[in-house]
């Protein structure tokens, strides 16, 4: 119940319009070329980038996919909203993956038991077993309950403004959360079983 002043307005037009999808483009590019040379600085481990790129991809796709369904308008706000997605869910693939190759605190002895093994079965001319399904279901269950705690609190936190009803903060906060439930019930399961694979831990 108050006065709206109009404080400006304006319009793009179809060619400049047409010029920032193709730079949205290319920064897209460069933003997925520099992460995944981060990724490859962390891991020193080419068979881990693409996984984890592939999966930030999926990502994106899925929300496309169901933002277009839902016949919902796609702004800038939108745009940011899928940006801060991509970058919490590098940092929860960094997370699953830290898990299974170092373990941690609580492999720390475990990878010391099997180096041991591992040295006594190369003097006995054996072979060492893999990492056990159970201790890799253990490294997993360990990264999701980081993951789940995070996700709860990024839910949390865009409620107010999913229902507050800021314009176009509202669609900030939708396709955040729309990413956030797609990234738990579906990117990161299955990131966890394609890297387990690749590293042999599954």
């Amino acid at each position: 119940p108050v006065n709206v002043e109009i404080v400006g307005s304006g319009q793009v037009s179809a060619a400049l319009g047409k010029q920032f999808k193709v730079q949205m483009v290319i920064a897209g590019l460069i933003a997925l070329l520099a992460v995944a040379g981060m990724i490859f600085y962390r891991y020193r481990e080419k068979r881990v980038v693409l996984p984890m790129i592939t999966t930030s991809l999926s990502e994106v796709v899925m929300m496309l996919g169901i933002w277009s369904l839902a016949g919902w308008q796609l702004d800038l706000a939108s745009l940011a909203g899928i940006i801060m997605v991509i970058g919490t869910g590098v940092d929860q693939l960094v997370i699953i993956t830290d898990e299974l190759i170092r373990g941690g605190e609580a492999s720390a002895l475990e990878r010391s038991i099997k180096e041991r093994a591992a040295e006594a079965a190369a003097k006995a001319g054996t072979a060492i077993a893999p990492t056990s399904s159970k201790v890799y279901l253990g490294r997993l269950s360990r990264a999701f309950s980081i993951i789940l705690g995070a996700a709860a609190t990024t839910v949390v936190a865009m409620l107010p403004l999913l229902y507050m009803g800021f314009g176009a903060l509202t669609g900030f906060a939708l396709i955040i959360i729309l990413g956030v439930f797609l990234g738990v019930a579906i990117a990161r399961p299955a990131y966890g079983r394609i890297i387990g694979h690749i590293l042999g831990t599954s």
